[in-house]
């Protein structure tokens, strides 16, 4: 598993946070969090709105890093859950909204300013390390099949999407077989059973498959099957990941553990709040706070954003304690606004 990241703040308080935010000293937030509730309570607009702020300038610094990576990059880090989290930081750089709403909270949230700049380090380390391999591993499966890179990246798409949720790079044989790749591949490649197929795929000596065996196993298939012409390995790669794409897809939207499912039910009655909010409530768009709601409600409609989320808090605890205070806020701002409403009546 990963080591845990430091950070020491400028009150001399040492915070650690774990990816699955089993070590993170939650009670420390905890302790600053009535501050910082007050400090929601009481947003200000900048003096100068046309400046941005020292810490404004540095959430849209991080933003604009993560929103550079494209498909590509992202598609070369192995642990789905880390994948879906660039791709929730890239759906909502893009939503001006929900952009706006974390701006505000990371420049009047010490905990999540805390968090958030431990986990920009962290992905940023996890995304330079991914793409210094997946260089190298291409340059080996290039050299050694012929394939281009086109190919390999479909490849790619296919193996991640068989992964389970941990950060191994490799695949087992009961893996392979289960996921009906073998099936497909034996089909594709006109073989009378499935033992020519597991035989071209040559695992380790722990009964392991690395993405470079498998697409050297993929090469050696070819060269080897009965399929027609028309049938080559970029035609087969493809079919073989638009198969994989539905089994990515239902991992994303499933916890990776039973035990985090207090925390996912939790997430998941929010989401219901901020839709029956949304339908009832008009927002003041002067007010910081509500420029929070409102990001709130687009964040709740992007599913990129939402899954993103949704693992930040089940896996890291100091983002959850932060979040349980967002949410806190809001509904008192919901509460405020209902008596407004019945006082005009």
């Amino acid at each position: 598993s990963s080591p845990p990241l430091s950070y020491t703040s400028s009150w001399n308080r040492r915070y650690i946070l774990s990816p699955n935010g089993n070590n993170f000293q939650s009670r420390i937030l905890l302790s600053t969090s009535t501050k910082d509730e007050n400090n929601l309570n009481e947003l200000h607009t900048p003096k100068n709105p046309a400046k941005l702020s020292r810490l404004e300038s540095e959430f849209n610094s991080m933003m604009d890093h993560f929103a550079s990576y494209t498909p590509r990059d992202t598609q070369s880090i192995s642990n789905l859950r880390t994948r879906a989290l660039f791709e929730g930081v890239a759906a909502g750089a893009n939503e001006p909204a929900v952009r706006r709403a974390f701006t505000i909270l990371f420049e009047d949230m010490a905990p999540i300013r805390v968090a958030g700049r431990m986990i920009y380090r962290h992905l940023s380390d996890v995304m330079r390390a991914s793409l210094d391999l997946r260089k190298e591993e291409d340059g080996r499966i290039i050299s050694s099949t012929g394939f281009n890179l086109q190919d390999i990246d479909v490849g790619r798409d296919a193996f991640m999407a068989l992964k389970d949720d941990t950060d191994e790079a490799e695949l087992t044989m009961e893996q392979l077989v289960e996921s009906g790749v073998v099936e497909t591949a034996v089909s594709l490649f006109g073989y009378d059973d499935f033992s020519q197929f597991i035989t071209h795929m040559e695992s380790d000596e722990y009964g392991r498959l690395s993405f470079e065996r498998f697409m050297y196993g993929l090469q050696r298939c070819a060269a080897d099957s009965s399929c027609s012409p028309e049938c080559n390995v970029s035609h087969i790669l493809q079919e073989l990941a638009n198969q994989m794409k539905p089994i990515e897809e239902l991992k994303s939207q499933t916890s990776s553990s039973q035990r985090k499912r207090k925390h996912s039910d939790k997430y998941d009655a929010m989401l219901v709040s901020f839709s029956e909010w949304e339908e009832k409530f008009d927002l003041d768009t002067t007010s910081r706070r509500d420029e929070i709601l409102k990001g709130c409600f687009v964040g709740a409609k992007n599913e990129y954003v939402v899954r993103a989320l949704k693992i930040v808090y089940t896996d890291y605890a100091a983002l959850r304690v932060a979040g349980d205070i967002i949410f806190k806020l809001m509904s008192k701002l919901i509460g405020s606004k209902k008596k407004k409403r019945k006082a005009v009546k």
